[in-house]
């Protein structure tokens, strides 16, 4: 896999930036927060960030698009939450019996509490709250499309006499850390269209899932979907890009089955992997490079046609295990001698 992708997934528009200070200042007042997290990328999909602005307060966890994610990597999530004393709850939006889960746990936070509770949900882009909203009101109260950055303002709702609710607009990091990170997010929409590329995205998914199965998946990869779907132009050349659209959206639409991108362990066994990998050499002591040599220029190296600045043997070990080693090599190539003419 990649540590970085050849075009790097970023978006962190000012509308996030607003947002995320009106967040920051409506939770005095908030009682309980529901976190919708896509259950596909629970690791990838969480905001730290969000999570630094929640703190102590009451939290719901609602694992969204449960009909996409593998059952019993779902279920793994969810006792790691109950572990960590948070309820975590999976939530298929179009099904009005497991959005009423999150209405139950919701009532009985509200029932612990005397007069008016507030209820904010918050999450990155496009993982479900419109939806999970409209869920808990039972009709189309905030606008939802199959895209990131639809919610752009607060709203409030009123859930019951006694409970209010705020839909808040999706934020993500400023900077999403890891190339991982970068293509599951692209994956699963939580960045627009615009902001990555589509093959790149169906490359890296496809590896990924044949690295895991070990070469056993079912699912095609991008060249053998585009002959299926008829993605190919004359001469047999394949339209990448459209067909790289459509391989996402097959995804997001379950053409492929339920796939989770992450489990719990994942990153614990990545860090250990790291750990435990041999280094491609082993220095018995860290070199000191004088400044005048670290300025020459690549060019100059690769045509040996430069003199060895001087520098003083305690201040620069590379210098001076060169000049030792000029000892035994032709003259041409000691200190101070021109290259030889070819």
């Amino acid at each position: 896999m990649k540590e970085r992708l050849d075009n790097v997934v970023q978006w962190y528009p000012g509308h996030m930036v607003r947002a995320m200070r009106r967040i920051a200042d409506y939770l005095k007042l908030i009682d309980i927060v529901i976190e919708v997290i896509d259950a596909r990328a629970v690791r990838s999909d969480a905001n730290p960030m969000l999570d630094q602005l929640i703190g102590e307060r009451a939290r719901i966890v609602a694992l969204s698009r449960d009909d996409l994610a593998e059952p019993a990597t779902t279920k793994r999530w969810i006792e790691q939450f109950a572990e960590r004393g948070r309820e975590a709850i999976a939530v298929e939006a179009r099904a009005q019996q497991s959005v009423s889960r999150v209405l139950a746990a919701v009532s009985a936070r509200a029932k612990e509490r005397s007069g008016l509770s507030r209820v904010i949900v918050v999450g990155v882009p496009n993982s479900g709250k419109s939806s999970i909203i409209n869920g808990l009101l039972r009709r189309g109260a905030a606008k939802t499309e199959d895209r990131a950055g639809v919610t752009r303002q607060l709203q409030w709702f009123r859930l019951a006499p006694n409970i209010e609710l705020m839909d808040t607009p999706g934020i993500l990091v400023p900077k999403i850390p890891s190339a991982q990170a970068q293509w599951k997010l692209a994956l699963i929409g939580a960045v627009p269209r615009e902001r990555y590329d589509p093959y790149e995205v169906a490359l890296e998914f496809h590896q990924w899932l044949t690295q895991r199965s070990g070469g056993r998946t079912k699912v095609p990869d991008l060249a053998a979907f585009a002959s299926t779907r008829g993605f190919v132009r004359r001469g047999g050349e394949i339209d990448e890009h459209n067909a790289a659209q459509a391989y996402v959206k097959a995804f997001n639409d379950g053409v492929f089955g339920r796939i989770s991108l992450e489990a719990p362990g994942d990153d614990d066994e990545a860090k250990k992997r790291l750990r435990t990998r041999a280094p491609a050499f082993a220095s018995p002591a860290p070199l000191r490079i004088c400044s005048a040599r670290a300025r020459l220029s690549f060019h100059r190296r690769r045509r040996r046609s430069w003199s060895r600045p001087a520098c003083r043997p305690r201040r620069c070990s590379m210098c001076c295990r060169l000049r030792t080693a000029d000892a035994a090599r032709p003259q041409r190539f000691q200190s101070g001698a021109a290259a030889a003419p070819a």
